[in-house]
């Protein structure tokens, strides 16, 4: 055997072997630490007690009623009612909205509207309106899973191929058959992934709700767990939460590749946008009631009048109010003090807590994906562990967390590191890998390794970075809410509670708007930075 086979050959068994290395470490050290006592059983479970826990709960209902097997087939009923539900409206919302004026015009307001307000800030509104039952559980999971639906169809019909338009136009075909034969199988690499985001985030809103409002489930599960001071319990819950959601994302996966086999995934223009140009010419009536802005009047109009309808028509009861009196509400909250605090410093310690989470997360996961990336040993030996936190909703954190953290700032700002953590890594992992071979070897000849990761790795993995801290940007907010709204004096969350608990849906949905801005806010001021530190992202004329 020659000296490069050799090396070779080292190299393939250095790679198989670390990852064995790195989860024989992982689970031998996390055993070593609850027996030996540097962790009291009372926080953290061995991994020999939850495997001994999981045949166990088999068979024994004890002690919270039900079976293991029972609670996964609640979670996983309310979870594919939502998810299937999600697909349905959005994939088709989103891929009209990506083709058609009047689609985009219409519905694009209210989406705009809905979309910064996490799902898990809906839960006292749902709770109003549904019950805990499964039609309110359903709602949240549908809420969840239906703006990763639209974003990527829509981005996947407007990343489509214009010389493949321009030639469909020159050969006559219509409007609605490039729509049906170009746009559909252009975006359905885009769909797909929605549909991989979609189920981690109804997976995780599916969690929220039965955290705070449900009967069953693996998320009540978890929830028993803390109240009974059973960490083995907590853990079992997110083991199981976590596999479960591994299969179904393995099945999509699978489905996914049948469906896509031999259609070239191009990634060159993954951070390009199409921007529609049209020529001068005498305005019509039809331009004018074309107009986006006038569409976006008439969307904003239908939406209130039929907020108003619902309302003078009792369909919610006192789950809902006027608009009007939820700006009143707000003006309210302003000059009076809830727990000793104002409306500004309940908004100002949300913020505060994302900030440090989402900062702690960046400081972490970037370099994590980054490395993860560009050396393949590194890769072997850490991508086995976060592979199996990855599975795990964020939001099941939150009751381990208050076991080992209590009810202070610690546990929040954990629970929101966590949630923010996973996307981040995925993003800047996936970055470096998807960069163009050529440009490795273009800088291979004219420098060292330190060029080729200046020059080439860090520069053509920022946009996906920022795609990774947008998403992440979304979960902490959602995971602060999720904390907040099970143990909290201060904060958005603690507001919203409050309106709960008083019966006032003005309150309720005046605290959603003002996460809504908020959270709108930070996601512009990312989109601002990634133009200032991308200049080269083009736009398709």
């Amino acid at each position: 055997m020659s000296q490069y086979q050799q090396a070779k050959t080292h190299r393939q068994t250095a790679l198989i072997l670390l990852p064995l290395l790195s989860l024989s470490l992982f689970f031998l050290s996390w055993e070593l630490i609850v027996d030996m006592g540097l962790v009291p059983q009372t926080l953290l479970a061995s991994p020999s007690a939850v495997v001994e826990l999981f045949f166990a709960k088999l068979t024994n209902a004890s002690p919270d009623g039900m079976l293991l097997q029972e609670h996964a087939w609640i979670s996983i009923k309310e979870a594919f009612l939502g998810y299937f539900l999600a697909l349905a409206v959005g994939i088709p919302l989103g891929l009209a909205m990506g083709w058609f004026r009047l689609a985009e015009g219409l519905a694009r307001p209210i989406f705009e509207f809905i979309r910064p307000i996490p799902p898990i800030a809906w839960i006292p509104l749902t709770i109003y309106w549904f019950g805990i039952g499964l039609t309110g559980k359903v709602f949240i999971i549908w809420i969840g899973g239906i703006v990763p639906c639209v974003i990527n169809s829509y981005v996947g019909v407007r990343m489509t191929n214009p010389v493949f338009l321009q030639m469909g136009r020159l050969y006559g075909a219509t409007n609605w058959q490039l729509f049906w034969t170009v746009c559909i199988p252009s975006a359905l690499p885009m769909v797909f992934g929605a549909l991989q985001i979609a189920l981690a985030w109804c997976w995780m809103n599916l969690v929220g709700a039965e955290l705070l409002a449900a009967n069953g489930g693996l998320g009540f599960l978890i929830q028993c767990g803390r109240k009974l001071g059973r960490p083995d319990l907590v853990v079992l819950g997110m083991v199981t939460v976590a596999m479960t959601g591994v299969f179904i994302g393995i099945l999509i996966h699978y489905v996914e590749k049948k469906l896509l086999a031999g259609m070239r995934r191009s990634q060159s223009i993954a951070n390009e946008i199409q921007i529609e140009s049209r020529e001068r010419r005498p305005l019509r009536l039809d331009d004018i009631l074309m107009n986006r802005w006038f569409l976006h009047t008439v969307s904003v109009s239908l939406f209130l009048g039929l907020w108003y309808w619902t309302v003078y028509m009792g369909v919610f009861g006192r789950g809902l109010c006027y608009p009007h009196e939820v700006l009143q509400e707000i003006g309210n909250l302003m000059t009076r003090r809830l727990a000793g605090k104002g409306l500004w410093d309940h908004a100002w310690d949300s913020t505060r807590r994302v900030f440090i989470g989402f900062g702690i997360a960046c400081a972490l996961g970037i370099p994590l994906g980054f490395f993860m990336g560009i050396n393949k040993y590194f890769n072997a030996f850490f991508n086995p562990i976060f592979n199996l936190i990855k599975p795990m909703p964020p939001i099941s954190w939150v009751s381990l967390s208050i076991l080992w953290l209590g009810i202070g700032e610690e546990p929040k700002i954990f629970i929101i590191a966590i949630g923010a953590f996973v996307p981040i890594v995925l993003n800047a992992y996936n970055g470096i890998r998807l960069i163009d071979e050529e440009l490795y070897d273009v800088v291979r000849m004219a420098g060292g390794r330190m060029k080729e990761i200046v020059e080439v790795s860090f520069p053509a993995a920022v946009p996906s970075i920022f795609a990774g801290l947008q998403i992440s940007l979304s979960g902490a907010w959602s995971c602060v809410l999720a904390a907040e709204l099970v143990s909290a004096r201060s904060g958005l969350g603690f507001v919203i509670v409050q309106g709960m608990n008083s019966g006032k849906a003005s309150m309720v949905i005046a605290g959603m708007l003002l996460i809504a801005l908020i959270a709108s806010l930070c996601s512009y001021g990312i989109d601002s930075l990634e133009k200032k530190i991308c200049p080269w992202r083009r736009e398709i004329m």
